[in-house]
């Protein structure tokens, strides 16, 4: 199933900033009034088509849809990564692919969106693209809003060059890229490998392809997203896939100063691995012991908690008002 087909020639040739509807990068994004929803109001995505009063998105109709899922993929390592390579790759057994990546490294992005400076989009031909000065979130944002011609099935992202475990789901932009895609109403997963020693993307490939085959079998929920972490190959061969939550895995924290050639000191963060705690049934638990680790991770992050119960200045709800007939 290849890539060229989604989009229209003006598309196509590589290397070439585009635009939408024939307009350059400045202009504005025009769409027909009758495609307004209660949910984009008036910039909604062109694959949107109206579902009934609930705002609900519906595929439309079309034997190519029905046939061939499209996935949008992304990652925060750049274009030209081979984790990206992979992923495309994969994805193209099961359906039509595009791709939107930062044009450089990403990494540890978090969910930043760029509100306040120019982005620009380059084409690399059969749909890829590279957002040049654009985020992860950046290019989840574009490719659903402005180059899908039709709802994707899935938005994928990574594969990372590194692990995306416990604490990291906040930092990193692999999976900030998915979960851009569930805040957008589409399912969203995040693939993340072990660096180091031994480190072969390509050695997942037959385990990627078993998951991405079981996705898009399944309905996934809303407002969650999967977080897939592989182990190293140094470990072994992997003991198979395993269901889990959020472990505990903490960095050096680190400061460097440093004296540029101006006699300027500037800071350079960030500290090595120190470790992964022992949490059974978690993420690093998994990755130590050889498992491919699969995490479903929600966007509601409250929790009940009576750390508020004896704070005085909160309103509280009339217990009387729920006996009310």
């Amino acid at each position: 199933m290849g890539m060229s087909t989604l989009l229209p020639p003006k598309h196509q040739t590589p290397g070439r900033q585009v635009g939408q509807e024939g307009q350059s990068l400045d202009g504005a994004v025009t769409r027909p009034k009758d495609a307004e929803s209660p949910h984009w109001g008036a910039h909604t995505p062109p694959w949107w088509t109206p579902a009934g009063s609930q705002g609900k998105t519906e595929e439309p109709k079309t034997e190519t849809t029905m046939e061939s899922p499209l996935f949008l993929i992304s990652n925060d390592d750049g274009i030209d990564s081979p984790g990206i390579a992979l992923l495309e790759r994969v994805a193209g057994r099961f359906g039509d692919v595009i791709t939107v990546a930062p044009h450089a490294q990403m990494s540890a992005a978090s969910h930043s969106i760029t509100l306040h400076a120019p982005l620009r989009l380059v084409d690399h031909g059969e749909g890829r693209f590279a957002l040049e000065g654009g985020t992860p979130v950046d290019c989840v944002y574009v490719g659903l809003n402005h180059l899908c011609k039709r709802r994707p099935a899935w938005v994928l992202s990574g594969v990372n060059k590194g692990l995306n475990v416990s604490d990291d789901t906040y930092y990193s932009g692999t999976v900030a890229a998915a979960r851009e895609a569930v805040l957008q109403g589409i399912p969203g997963a995040a693939f993340s490998m072990a660096s180091g020693d031994g480190w072969d993307i390509h050695s997942i490939e037959d385990e990627l392809a078993t998951l991405v085959g079981e996705m898009i079998r399944h309905d996934f929920p809303e407002r969650q997203l999967l977080n897939v972490n592989f182990p190293s190959p140094a470990l072994g061969p992997l003991q198979g896939f395993q269901a889990t939550t959020l472990g505990q895995r903490r960095f050096v924290d680190e400061i460097h100063v440093r004296t540029d050639p101006r006699g300027r000191d500037y800071l350079w963060i960030g500290g090595d691995d120190a470790w992964m705690g022992d949490v059974p049934g978690s993420d690093c638990n998994a990755i130590r012991e050889g498992w491919v680790s699969v995490s479903v991770l929600r966007l509601d992050a409250t929790v009940e908690s009576d750390a508020l119960n004896t704070w005085t200045i909160l309103k509280r709800p009339d217990p009387r008002a729920a006996a009310l007939p």
